[in-house]
Parts: structure tokens; C-alpha cells; sequence
């Protein structure tokens, strides 16, 4: 037990620092990511449905245009 403590604390002192930068706009950025994907999947959804649906759909008379 005293060597897996051991082996961890090597791994741990091993660690080194990523040099990241997180920008403040990062927080609109992945809002509008997830906006995009939501309107993405909602046209997808739209244009999946209609194509079930309209072979039930009743067709309009044009008989008012003729008049």
C-alpha cells in the first residue's frame, strides 16, 4: 500500500502546467455553438416531418383563382 501511495505521489509531482489561455469570449462562443446545433437539428427535424406528413396533407382548390 505504501508503494501505490509512493507511485502516486511521483505521478502527481510530475504533472506539469498547461500554458492554456482561456479568452472571455469563450463563453459566447460555445453559446452560439450550441444555438447553431439547436437550429440545425430543428430545420432537420422540420423538413423530416413534412416529408411524413404531406402525403396525408388534403390539397388546396384553386377555384378562387380562377374567379
Amino acid at each position: 500500500m505504501d508503494k501505490a501511495l509512493v507511485d502516486s505521489l511521483i505521478q502527481i509531482a510530475q504533472i506539469t502546467p498547461v500554458a492554456g489561455y482561456l479568452d472571455p469570449n469563450l463563453g459566447a462562443m460555445i453559446v452560439s455553438a450550441v444555438v447553431g446545433v439547436f437550429a440545425t437539428l430543428s430545420l432537420a427535424v422540420k423538413g423530416f416531418w413534412y416529408k411524413i406528413t404531406s402525403p396525408f396533407r388534403k390539397k388546396k382548390d384553386d377555384t378562387s383563382a380562377e374567379k
